[in-house]
C-alpha cells in the first residue's frame, strides 16, 4: 500500500469519525428536545441527523472499503456544505414546524443543499476523474 493510499484512508476515516459526532450530536439533541418538549416535536428536527450519518459516515466508510479515488479538495469542501445545509435545512424547518408556522422559504435551503451535491459529484467525475487519468 502506497503513502498516497494511506494518507487517502485517513482521510475517509477522520471525515467519517467527524460527521458521526455530528449524527451523534444531533440525535442526541433530538432526543432530549423531544423528552422535555412536552408532546410537540417535529421529525424533521428528531431526524436531522441522519443526514450526515448517510450521507458522511456511511459514503465516507463505503468509500474507504471500495478504495475509491480520492476526491480533490474542493470537491470534498462542496459536499461538506451540501451535508450542512441540508442539515441546517431540516433544523430550521424543524424550528418552524414546532413554532407552529410555515415559511415557503425553507425549501431554498433543500434546493441550495442538493445543488451543492450535484456540484460536488459532477467535479468528482469531471474534473477529479480526469486529474487521475493525467497521473
Amino acid at each position: 500500500m502506497s503513502h498516497t493510499d494511506v494518507n487517502n484512508l485517513k482521510i475517509y476515516r477522520n471525515t467519517g469519525f467527524i460527521y458521526l459526532i455530528v449524527s451523534i450530536f444531533l440525535a442526541l439533541t433530538g432526543f432530549i428536545y423531544e423528552h422535555f418538549s412536552h408532546g410537540v416535536f417535529s421529525y424533521s428536527m428528531v431526524y436531522a441527523f441522519s443526514v450526515p450519518l448517510v450521507l458522511g459516515t456511511l459514503l465516507n466508510a463505503v468509500l474507504e472499503r471500495v478504495r475509491m479515488h480520492m476526491p480533490g479538495s474542493l470537491t470534498r469542501q462542496i459536499w461538506h456544505c451540501g451535508v450542512a445545509t441540508l442539515t441546517v435545512g431540516l433544523l430550521v424547518s424543524g424550528v418552524f414546524e414546532i413554532y407552529g408556522a410555515a415559511n415557503p422559504w425553507i425549501n431554498y435551503y433543500y434546493i441550495a443543499g442538493f445543488v451543492l451535491l450535484a456540484l460536488s459529484l459532477s467535479l468528482y467525475f469531471v474534473k477529479d476523474n480526469r486529474k487521475r487519468e493525467t497521473d
